[in-house]
Order: C-alpha cells, then sequence, then structure tokens
C-alpha cells in the first residue's frame, strides 16, 4: 500500500448516509442531520479535500483536535478513575477516518496480515466465534481429563494506549509505506486536545496515544504479533488457554508463557490492569480443585483465581456446567 485508492464523492454520500443521528459533534464540525441534507452539495468539495490529504499524505490540522468530555461509569463521583473520557472530532475527521479504515482493514485481509485468532472489529467475525473457539478448546480438555487454565488477561486502556512510534513502524512492516505510512504519520502527529467539564474548558494540550475510528483496528495492528501466543482475541478482551494432565506442569508452563507475554507488552509499551486479569482452572467433574493453589504471576504481581469469569457477554464456569448466569 505504498499509494492510497482516491475516493468518489458517491462514496462519500454513502458515509454521511451511514452516520448516526443525534451525535454530539466535536471542533470544526456541523450538525449530522444538516450533513446529510447537505450532502449531494458538500460530497464534492469533500472529495477533493479528502483526495488531497490521501495524495499528500497530509492530514489538515484541525482534524486532529478533539474536544474531551468525561462520561461519568459508576461507583464514586469523587474518583477520576470511575469517568470515560469521550473524545469529540470534528465529523469530517470521523468521514476521512471511515473512508482510510475501508482501506486499511481491505490490505489487511487480502494479505491475511491479522492474527487468525483475533474476532474484533473484523468483517465475518463475531463475539460468538470467540466464545465457541475458547469454549470448545475446554471442552476438549475436559473429555480428555485433562487440567486447563485460561487467563483472562484486561489491557488498560487499550485503544488509548497505542504508542505511535511502534505503531508506524509496525505499519511499514506490514507493507504501508510510503504516502500511506507518511498519512498515518501526519494523523498521529500534533494532535490536540481540551477538556470540557460543564461550561470550563482547559486549555489546549498534546496528545500522545490513543485515536478515534481508526484507533481499534490500530490497536489490533499494534498486538497482531499475539501470534505467537495461544491468544484468543476479540479486540482488546484476551485470552491465554494452556492444557496439560499434570497440575504442577500446567502452573510452570502458564508461567513461563506470562513472562513472554509481559516481554511482549513491555517490547509494545502496553501495560495490564492486574486487578481486573484473573485465571480460571477448567477440569473434570471428576477432579476436585477446590483446595488446588496455582501461583500464577506477571511481572512478580499474583493473579487472582475465579472459579468463574464473564467473558464476552457470557459467565464460564470452572467446569463449563452453564450453571452461572450473567
Amino acid at each position: 500500500m505504498p499509494y492510497i485508492l482516491p475516493i468518489t464523492s458517491s462514496e462519500i454520500e454513502d458515509e454521511i448516509s451511514g452516520l448516526k443521528s443525534g451525535k454530539t459533534a466535536g471542533p470544526s464540525s456541523i450538525h449530522t442531520e444538516i450533513l446529510k441534507l447537505l450532502k449531494l452539495v458538500i460530497s464534492k468539495p469533500l472529495e477533493i479535500i479528502f483526495n488531497t490529504s490521501f495524495s499528500t499524505g497530509t492530514v489538515p490540522s484541525n482534524f486532529r483536535l478533539a474536544n474531551v468530555v468525561p462520561v461519568f461509569k459508576k461507583g464514586s463521583q469523587t474518583c477520576l478513575t470511575n469517568y470515560r473520557p469521550i473524545s469529540l472530532l470534528s465529523i469530517f475527521n470521523k468521514l476521512i477516518e471511515k473512508l482510510m479504515y475501508k482501506r486499511l482493514i481491505r490490505v489487511l485481509e487480502k494479505n491475511n496480515i491479522l492474527f487468525h485468532k483475533q474476532f474484533g472489529f473484523r468483517s465475518g467475525y463475531s463475539t460468538d466465534h470467540a466464545i465457541i473457539c475458547i469454549t470448545d478448546k475446554i471442552q476438549r480438555a475436559i473429555e480428555n481429563r485433562n487440567y486447563s487454565c485460561g487467563i483472562f488477561l484486561d489491557f488498560s486502556k487499550a485503544f488509548d494506549t497505542v504508542n505511535y512510534d511502534i505503531l508506524l513502524m509496525k505499519l511499514a512492516n506490514y507493507g504501508i509505506r510510503g504516502i500511506a505510512n507518511e498519512w498515518f504519520k501526519s494523523y498521529l502527529s500534533d494532535r490536540r486536545q481540551t477538556v470540557s467539564v460543564n461550561s470550563a474548558k482547559s486549555v489546549q494540550c498534546n496528545v500522545t496515544c490513543g485515536g478515534s475510528v481508526l484507533g481499534p483496528l490500530l490497536f489490533l495492528i499494534c498486538i497482531n504479533d499475539s501470534d505467537l501466543f495461544d491468544f484468543h482475541l476479540f479486540a482488546d478482551d484476551s485470552n491465554l488457554l494452556c492444557e496439560h494432565k499434570n497440575i504442577l506442569n500446567l502452573e510452570k508452563t502458564i508461567n513461563n508463557e506470562l513472562c513472554k507475554v509481559h516481554a511482549l507488552l513491555c517490547a509494545n509499551r502496553l501495560s495490564l490492569n492486574i486487578d481486573k486479569s484473573n485465571f480460571v482452572i477448567f477440569h473434570p467433574p471428576q477432579k476436585n480443585v477446590q483446595g488446588l493453589k496455582l501461583n500464577l504471576k506477571i511481572n512478580d504481581q499474583q493473579l487472582n483465581r475465579k472459579f468463574f469469569i464473564k467473558y464476552l457477554g457470557i459467565m464460564i464456569d470452572s467446569n463449563l456446567n452453564w450453571k452461572k448466569t450473567c
């Protein structure tokens, strides 16, 4: 992908039609409903602007300015970690990102670049595929009367912690070079944001990580070397599964794998939320593991054991008997 396929005005019109109404617009925007009414008029000027961006490898600076609004999730309202930062970007930036997303995913899928057990943000893949893949492997281990252990890792603010320099190198390694790589460099460079709370707004500050429409796909590229492990991934929901007839050998195997996972995270400058990273020992009903203790660590930090866990919206228990409900 040394160059980027040109955009047509009809393609822009289709993307405008697909925008969700009622969404809050960011800086340098117009209301979605107005944009839809004007799509036949505005699509040609946007075609010129977007194709100029693609052909020169430059993203307009106004497209890289975000207004961040903290949205409360749950818990104490005085705790900053209980707020989710929502970045509002220009609606025109959203359009150009959607158009680039289509071109980038086409290259990745055509060349079979993405890890085959990555089920997130890909056409033809779903949470059902991810759940079936992991539960089938657990079921086979139980039928063979083996122990198996699932490590459920929680990446810390995954989409917002992608390192730009590493990402650009990986894009080049996957063939996104020349003007195309320059475009992503421009898209990721000199990003700025302000934070709005009620009527107050902060001064602009530089942003060194994160993204919007392209963010999840760029994160998939960043962790694409997860194919070195028996990972099952749905975007940032990751599971590492190992099995063995002997529980002590299983513990040793998993800790060796976790050392490699930690090295991978360090290389990609990603971090885990250890408090939300857990493991479950799966076993045949004939084997009682209630008092069994496994000492599993990553970077000398102990992982918590669970007897059932919520994974992609379903509860998976240690016997795979589906008695637990969400």
